[in-house]
């Protein structure tokens, strides 16, 4: 293995661990906002089943 075929490889590596680290930051914040609004929505649904009774 060169060095030059060993860089490439190491960059390939960073790449896909900034790849993984991106997407996992995407994921995380895609489950808080998920997670926010169903908070959202049982939090109306209740307050206008407390309106309804």
């Amino acid at each position: 293995l060169g060095s030059q075929e060993l860089c490439l490889l190491l960059l390939c590596f960073v790449w896909s661990s900034i790849c993984f680290v991106w997407s996992s930051i995407c994921l995380v914040s895609s489950s808080i906002r998920f997670v926010s609004s169903s908070i959202c929505l049982v939090w109306s649904a209740f307050s206008l089943f407390l309106h309804i009774c």
